[in-house]
């Protein structure tokens, strides 16, 4: 449960509060499965990054 729902001015927000949202905004979004946060599949998503995978190392280090 978000414990930040009542209205604040930003002004009045503290950096500590903002950090511990940020914190508790990554982690609600880790949490979720791949295929909510991608819209895909976990087979498509490591397909995706095979393709990937095999298009690095075709270029190498090249332009770097």
């Amino acid at each position: 449960m978000n414990k930040f729902t009542t209205n604040q001015f930003a002004e009045d927000t503290t950096a500590a509060e903002i950090y511990e949202m940020r914190e508790e905004h990554r982690r609600a979004e880790s949490a979720k499965p791949i295929n909510e946060q991608f819209g895909m599949t976990v087979e498509e998503w490591n397909a995706s990054q095979s393709a990937w995978d095999i298009l690095h190392d075709m270029h190498g280090l090249r332009g770097f």
